[in-house]
């Protein structure tokens, strides 16, 4: 590792490498950007030094080096803090990373059976780096709120003839080192923190519901010209995954809502709209960059192009497909790159996404069969969120599952090897088995309705409980953090739809 003085230390448009702090917490990921900005707060913050990965160096080792030391749990004190999460054989997590030893912690290890912990080595040093972090975040918010749409669509590769796509083409870009790994500042670095227990004002929830609508025209608007033969530029419903994108730096809780409001529209477009705000909140949580996860938001939005190629008996058949309806629909991701011929303004990821979207990582996807090293990440981002979304739908031949049987039927997915782990967990992160704005019945008998994930314990999310278990209306709607009860637990989870109301509504 590279020892440098922060006085040394200049703005770089992107880091080669990563710095971290002396405690072993990263401080900027290689792609990064270095502003003037960050190097004046590391200095008001008190930090000295930082410490460039330099070829050959591990980050894993540095880190554990730096950051962890292993004690047994007789011997933790009450201000340590927990440095990686502790789980038990069952896989339930017991404790968080960062999470401080309190009485109630230590007697939860010890009931299972946890004889060692590993915590923090400096817990001074991490206050200095937590003091940095917030700082940089407000730095990183005031930056991009500087930036335009067309800025951020500077940074993104576009495909430059359309026209000569073709499927040799996309595979033969697939064939390549796929360069699809997080670069650069983390969107999610800039997610506001909200409070679940402060409820929205209803002109907050009816912006996101307009910036929604007016998305959704966009896509209508693409789609139709496309059915129409003529030309199109994706450009304004770029635009909108732009605004889509804010929305979730604003307020993560009301845009992940957004996924369960009804389909009034062609199921094609609002499936399109609704996978374009799941995978981008995937991305998100896997660390990508803004303008990566912009990335994600287009293929998206695009991904069932071909569907308007398939007839329309097919895609509204009640009932199982036969074998010539099969083969028709299995053909639209290349129809999809036809249509994509005559569409303007798109990234070059987005041809894979759409081809390669309903490929599976143990190969028994289709239209290649091909396997996970051969696709794209963000095409498995956005496969996890086209099922899920398909999942959770009325469909011609089929009602809608519940929110927590989809999300049960993608893990099952995951243990058959269909979809990577890491991408599910990145959805799970924030949306939860039991997703923001659906409905649940608790143990008590009362039913609530999902306001805000606990990140990594998915089964216990914060709820507003809203009615009684007669289903009369609360007069006073409590807030509950699952996660700090023992007594309160989810019983039931309901469809979507179960009671007349917005999903933005209990938020």
């Amino acid at each position: 590792m590279k020892r440098i003085p922060v006085s040394a230390l200049t703005a770089v448009k992107k880091l080669r490498r990563p710095f971290y702090h002396k405690s072993g917490w990263c401080l900027f990921n290689a792609q990064e950007e270095m502003l003037r900005e960050h190097v004046a707060a590391l200095a008001e913050c008190g930090v000295d030094y930082l410490y460039e990965l330099e070829p050959g160096d591990s980050a894993t080792a540095f880190e554990a080096q730096a950051r962890y030391r292993e004690v047994a749990l007789a011997d933790v004190k009450p201000l340590d803090l927990v440095a990686v999460p502790v789980t038990a054989p069952d896989g339930t997590l017991v404790a968080r990373g960062g999470e401080r030893v309190d009485r109630r912690l230590r007697l939860l290890l010890q009931r299972y059976g946890v004889a060692t912990v590993q915590v923090e080595r400096d817990a001074a040093a991490r206050a200095e780096v937590d003091r940095f972090l917030a700082r940089k975040k407000e730095i990183i918010k005031a930056h991009r709120e500087k930036k335009t749409f067309e800025s951020r669509l500077r940074e993104v590769k576009m495909v430059l003839a359309p026209e000569g796509l073709t499927e040799e083409s996309v595979q033969r870009q697939a064939a390549a080192p796929l360069a699809d790994a997080p670069s650069g500042q983390a969107l999610e670095g800039v997610v506001a923190e909200v409070d679940p227990r402060r409820a929205r004002e209803a002109d907050v929830r009816r912006h996101f519901e307009v910036v929604y609508e007016r998305a959704l025209g966009q896509v209508r608007d693409v789609f139709d010209r496309l059915i129409a033969q003529d030309g199109a530029d994706a450009t304004g419903a770029g635009r909108q995954v732009d605004e889509l994108i804010s929305l979730l730096v604003k307020d993560r809780a009301l845009f992940l809502a957004l996924h369960l409001l009804k389909k009034r529209d062609d199921y094609l477009y609002g499936h399109a709209l609704h996978v374009a705000l799941l995978g981008i909140n995937t991305a998100t949580a896997l660390g990508y960059s803004e303008h990566q996860v912009l990335e994600v938001g287009y293929g998206a939005l695009l991904a069932d192009l071909g569907m308007i190629r398939v007839q329309d008996s097919v895609v509204r058949h009640r009932g199982p497909l036969n074998p010539e309806q099969t083969a028709q629909v299995r053909r639209h991701p290349a129809l999809g790159l036809e249509v994509l011929r005559r569409l303007r303004g798109v990234p070059e990821t987005t041809p894979l996404v759409v081809y390669q979207t309903h490929e599976r990582a143990d190969g028994s996807g289709y239209p290649r069969g091909a396997k996970a090293e051969g696709i794209h990440r963000f095409a498995q981002i956005v496969a996890v969120a086209d099922v899920y979304d398909a999942m959770i739908s009325e469909r011609p031949f089929r009602p809608p599952m519940t929110p927590y049987v989809a999300m049960e039927n993608i893990l099952f997915e995951v243990q058959k090897g269909r979809f990577d782990a890491s991408v599910v967990r990145g959805l799970l992160r924030y949306l939860s088995l039991f997703p923001v704005g659906s409905w649940v019945r608790l143990s008590d008998g009362r039913f609530a309705r999902v306001i805000a994930a606990n990140a990594d314990r998915h089964t216990l999310p914060w709820v507003r409980v809203l009615y009684h278990k007669n289903r009369r209306p609360i007069a006073e709607p409590e807030i509950v953090d699952l996660s700090s009860q023992s007594a309160l637990r989810i019983e039931e989870a309901l469809t979507a739809h179960e009671f007349d109301a917005s999903p933005l509504d209990a938020i």
